[in-house]
């Protein structure tokens, strides 16, 4: 009994500290959890709208690519330009469908079936909706924020399963963040800010960015998707 009452002095501070942590800590996961079904839901709601769509890739803030064009679920159509050379620029027009692609670019048609490495470069413009969800699974942190009709959502991420973005290798991160607006419950823009470390894999002399930057603006559009001509039937089938 001599020892008690010292132990007993610090052994209930101690409790309800550890049990104050711990409800805390459970708050926190549900509210992430909460935040992060909320973003999710939005986007599945989504999903079956008719968007316009301009986007811009950045590597190290050189322009990569840019797009414009009509997003559905079914079908797609973009005009994309990458920068070549200095003043030069390569461009052309893709329709995407569910389970084919076509491409023109001088006058010349080539047609793919999916799966095809095409997605990769075209990423996330086949499905921006299943691009984030999937991308949202290896969140560490996802915030909310609202502003009047806008509401803003960050997902802060610290490291990938070894994804491939465009043809760059991502897996270790070091401050790397999604922001998507969404106003009156649609979506309104999307933005991906990657600072990847470079991975042990590659090597130190393999070219490799200290930052990518990739910007998604959203526009509920009443215009069909631009049907594709007659002239696709002479596509070149590309492996």
């Amino acid at each position: 009994m001599a020892t008690y009452k010292p132990i007993k002095k610090w052994l209930l501070p101690l409790l309800s500290i550890t049990v104050g942590l711990s409800i805390g800590y459970a708050l926190f996961l549900s509210k992430q959890d909460y935040h992060y079904s909320q973003w999710v839901t939005l986007l599945e709601d989504n999903e079956r709208n008719r968007y316009k769509i301009e986007s811009a890739y950045k590597w190290d803030n050189k322009v990569y690519s840019e797009s414009q064009g009509v997003w559905s679920e079914k079908n797609s159509y973009y005009q994309i330009t990458t920068p070549v050379s200095d003043g030069d620029e390569f461009s052309f027009e893709a329709y995407v469908f569910e389970e084919q692609f076509y491409l023109k670019s001088s006058d010349q048609w080539f047609v793919g079936t999916f799966p095809h490495s095409f997605t990769e470069e075209l990423a996330p413009l086949d499905n921006p909706f299943e691009w984030t969800i999937d991308l949202l699974k290896n969140a560490e942190q996802i915030n909310k924020d609202k502003n009047g009709d806008h509401v803003t959502y960050i997902a802060i991420f610290k490291a990938f399963p070894s994804i491939d973005f465009r043809g760059t290798l991502l897996s270790k991160q070091d401050d790397t963040y999604l922001e998507m607006t969404f106003k009156r419950g649609e979506p309104f823009s999307l933005e991906w800010v990657v600072n990847p470390i470079h991975p042990d894999t590659l090597g130190p002399l393999v070219s490799y960015p200290e930052t990518l930057t990739y910007h998604l603006s959203f526009d509920t559009s009443k215009d069909a998707v631009p049907t594709l001509p007659a002239e696709s039937e002479k596509a070149e089938e590309i492996d």
